[in-house]
């Protein structure tokens, strides 16, 4: 059963997520009428990024923390590729490979026939960034895209993000220092988990949920928000989240 201060972030984490999805709304209203790219790639890393907050939400009011740690990961991956489209030279352009790769476009675009949909383009996470990122190696070949790099490329601004992304390694892969602390600390059932590690695990998903929200909205700033509304929903989400964790900052 939860106490009163694992309630509490219970709420928090749906009041968020309520907030992104009102913001994912609007935004994906916009798209209806331009179907520019940007557009599109803001509404769907918004919509994404809402429903794997309520994801880590589900899991932690069940005491599946080590499943919610999993999820985070992915939220703050999709947090770090978010702020790598916003800040790109021309973010129309970059929006529309990220959502060739991800075949989200209609059958027949023309996008999909264009010279750099090469043969594996779909294979390869991070391939879409070639154009603006060369990531060449010592010898000038073409490196591969790793996690690493998106993570340490994307420069989110929380100065936890680079602690909490080491561990989290374990929770995606069960790796055997996962697997030992998740027989120690989950005893017969995995609500055995202590209020400290909940909390930690939701704050860590709230700073990312926040960054995703903002480079969203960053990204849709012109045909779809104008800047005064996108700073406005990044002051609301700040000043929701900042309020949870005493103690804790954002900056």
């Amino acid at each position: 059963m939860f106490g009163p201060k694992e309630s509490e972030w219970k709420e928090k984490l749906n009041e968020i997520a309520l907030i992104g999805d009102d913001l994912a709304m609007e935004v994906r209203a916009y798209w209806q009428h331009t179907s520019q790219h940007a557009i599109m790639a803001a509404a769907d890393v918004l919509t994404n990024g809402v429903t794997t907050l309520l994801a880590i939400r589900l899991l932690l009011a069940n005491g599946y923390v080590v499943d919610a740690e999993a999820r985070w990961r992915a939220l703050h991956e999709l947090a770090c590729t978010t702020a790598l489209i916003a800040g790109d030279a021309d973010p129309g352009e970059i929006s529309k490979r990220y959502l060739v790769h991800g075949g989200r476009l209609a059958e027949g675009n023309k996008a999909y026939a264009e010279p750099w949909v090469t043969h594996g383009f779909s294979d390869k996470p991070y391939e879409w960034l070639r154009a603006s990122h060369p990531h060449l190696g010592k010898s000038g070949r073409p490196q591969r895209f790793q996690q690493a790099w998106l993570f340490e490329n994307a420069r989110l601004a929380h100065s936890g993000f680079a602690e909490w992304v080491k561990p989290s390694h374990g929770p995606v892969h069960l790796n055997s220092i996962t697997v030992a602390r998740g027989v120690v600390l989950d005893g017969p059932s995995p609500a055995g988990y202590d209020t400290y590690v909940v909390v930690q695990v939701a704050w860590q998903a709230l700073c990312s949920f926040y960054e995703l929200a903002v480079q969203a909205s960053l990204l849709a700033c012109g045909p779809a928000l104008d800047i005064q509304r996108a700073l406005s929903w990044s002051e609301l989400l700040y000043e929701r989240v900042e309020s949870m964790r005493p103690g804790w900052s954002l900056g």
